[in-house]
């Protein structure tokens, strides 16, 4: 005994007839009795990440009225339903799918029901409210493996509103990141590798850096190098695979590239002689850890300032390379001359009479170079200074002078000068002269002039030496010199015999300016047929001028004053070369403008012609009809305006108003 009640059951016929049976009692009470069947279409098939959601229009999920597809669980029907077809307050909805899952890890399963609510996993329970209630969430964690994973969820509606959620997501712990480099200081260009490390969060990671500068990278790991110096920061950004990202910042401190300057206390000396060498290093962090020296000849040294001699003569490259607290390296260079002095010595006799004075010069290179000092021992336990000095022998025996020469260092060298002979010589029988020979006379500045000096009568094999003024001698009875001024300059020289007998004789010598050359045509423009008076004006040189003419029209002339008459107009470049007495040349050029002949002129009428004499103009003029004249030539000036001679005439124009 029951009040009304519906029950609905599922069954599979075949096609065709089938017999139908139905029993029914009454006992007390009203009489219902219904009977009915209706065709159930086929399911649709289980979804992969979506749901196949059947909706029953009961609460006990057995009147299915609705089969879709649902891309989500996610509905909110307030005091509505489903579908027309089914009756608010009084259905329920199962859904089934298969979700892949991309991972193995903890899954947060979300619920959110009103009213009653259940859901599996792969057919296990996983949540259960199937009762009665207001919207309530509910939650709980499930450990997945990847692949997938068959979702079932079965809900009703029995009052109010209707509210079906169900969602699921992965747990992921807070993304962790460190990182940072083995390199907090650098210099400029300086390569310095950075990290950085991912933990936690949902792998895989995604790594990106910017520098600070502009420039950006991607990797876990990288290398960068700045451009500028300066307290520049590094920052590494991570991404998770669950969209998570966290920072790692690093600073590093970069400087300038060094730089090194080195210098030594002088850059030649001889061999033995200490150098001291040092090094200034400038940029980079400030401190420098090594300065490491090569000396070129197979030796090195270590420190900030070094000392070191060198054995052999030579010159020698010097390098040194110092490393900064960075680890960056900066090198510099110099050369080293390494050299034995040597010294030249010469004296004005080798054989005089007692009380003749000699002389001695010795000239030294070589060592640390110049200033040298000159100390003399003349072998007659007498001694001098000096590059240059006398020395009066008084008594008679063979001496051997000798000159010591020492450097600014203190290095020397011993230079020992032929033995000298002093003794009483015969009185010759013809007294001692010189003549002097200069080749040539007159010579010009910049020109060698080169001169003999020959002796007769004394005793002999004469020696010379010649004074041309000022500090310019030198020895040997033949010899030659260049003056750089010109004017009268006196040349002396001293001839010795081999009995110590000397005489001196001088000479003046007119040197002579350079020869040069310029010339003056008249008129500067002439017309075809005028003859033009061409005048050379040379200068310098030793005189009795002689020259030669190109007229540039394949015509020429000789004489330094000549006329000449172009036939046609144009421009004609001039050449007069000039020749002096000893045969030096010098050219001048000039370009002549021949006019065309004037057509305005008839003749019978007046006519104006000009010409320039030293800056004066004479101006010899028919006046008739000037002013006529006149206009025309002004008129022509000023519509051409071309070369000098129009020019003059304007002039005189100017000068007829």
């Amino acid at each position: 005994v029951q009040p009304p009640t519906t029950y609905v059951v599922n069954v599979s016929l075949g096609t065709g007839t089938h017999f139908l049976k139905v029993a029914y009692f009454e006992h007390t009470g009203g009489a219902v009795a219904k009977v009915s069947w209706a065709f159930v279409p086929p399911s649709l098939e289980i979804p992969v990440d979506a749901f196949r959601g059947l909706y029953f229009n009961d609460e006990n999920l057995t009147v299915r009225k609705v089969e879709r597809i649902d891309a989500a669980i996610d509905f909110h029907w307030g005091t509505g339903s489903p579908d027309p077809s089914i009756a608010p307050n009084t259905f329920s909805v199962r859904w089934e799918g298969y979700w892949n899952f991309g991972q193995a890890g903890t899954y947060r399963f979300t619920m959110t029901t009103d009213d009653g609510m259940r859901v599996w996993v792969d057919n296990a329970s996983l949540l259960d409210a199937w009762f009665v209630q207001g919207a309530t969430t509910y939650t709980r964690d499930w450990n997945g493996t990847p692949g997938q994973h068959l979702i079932k969820v079965e809900y009703f509606e029995r009052l109010g509103n209707a509210t079906a959620q169900v969602s699921w997501a992965l747990l992921v712990p807070p993304l962790q990141v460190s990182g940072g480099t083995s390199r907090p200081a650098a210099n400029v260009n300086q390569s310095i590798d950075f990290s950085c490390f991912a933990s936690d969060g949902m792998p895989p990671y995604a790594y990106a850096w910017t520098f600070g500068d502009g420039d950006s990278a991607n990797g876990s790991t990288t290398t960068h190098a700045y451009r500028t110096p300066g307290t520049k920061t590094a920052t590494c950004t991570v991404t998770d695979a669950a969209s998570q990202m966290a920072n790692v910042f690093t600073s590093v401190v970069i400087s300038p590239e060094p730089a090194v300057a080195a210098s030594v206390d002088h850059p030649a000396a001889t061999p033995g002689t200490s150098f001291t060498f040092s090094a200034q290093a400038t940029g980079g962090p400030g401190t420098f850890t090594s300065y490491e020296w090569s000396f070129g000849d197979g030796t090195n040294g270590s420190g900030q300032e070094v000392v070191h001699a060198y054995a052999d003569a030579g010159q020698f490259p010097v390098v040194v390379v110092v490393t900064d607290a960075n680890g960056g390296m900066a090198s510099d260079s110099l050369s080293i001359s390494v050299s034995f002095i040597g010294v030249t010595g010469s004296v004005s006799t080798r054989r005089a009479p007692p009380g003749t004075i000699v002389l001695f010069n010795a000239s030294a290179e070589g060592g640390a170079g110049a200033p040298f000092s000159y100390a003399w021992d003349f072998g007659d336990n007498s001694t001098g200074s000096g590059a240059s000095v006398s020395h009066l022998y008084v008594t008679s025996g063979n001496f051997t002078p000798s000159v010591r020469v020492t450097d600014g260092l203190g290095a020397s060298a011993l230079a020992h000068l032929p033995t000298i002979s002093i003794e009483t010589m015969e009185t010759p029988s013809s007294p001692l002269g010189v003549t002097i020979q200069i080749s040539p006379a007159s010579p010009m500045v910049n020109e060698s002039a080169f001169f003999v000096a020959t002796g007769d009568g004394g005793s002999g094999s004469y020696s010379c030496s010649w004074n041309f003024g000022g500090p310019d001698m030198s020895t040997g009875c033949e010899a030659s010199h260049i003056w750089t001024e010109s004017g009268l300059h006196v040349v002396e020289v001293t001839l010795s015999d081999s009995g110590g007998n000397r005489t001196t004789k001088s000479l003046v010598v007119d040197v002579v300016p350079p020869l040069a050359a310029t010339f003056v045509i008249e008129p500067l423009s002439p017309v075809p047929g005028q003859a033009a008076s061409l005048t050379a004006r040379p200068t310098g040189g030793t005189g009795g001028y002689a020259c030669t003419w190109d007229f540039g029209d394949s015509q020429g002339g000789p004489d330094c004053t000549v006329t000449h008459a172009w036939s046609s107009s144009g421009r004609y470049v001039v050449v007069v070369i000039v020749t002096d007495s000893r045969g030096h040349s010098a050219i001048a050029t000039e370009t002549v403008a021949v006019q065309p002949a004037d057509e305005g002129a008839a003749p019978g009428q007046g006519t104006l012609g000009f010409s320039w004499d030293d800056g004066y103009t004479r101006v010899v003029a028919g006046m008739t009809f000037l002013v006529a004249i006149a206009l025309a030539w002004w008129w022509r000036e000023r519509r051409k305006q071309v070369d000098s001679d129009f020019e003059e005439m304007g002039r005189f124009l100017k000068r007829v108003r």
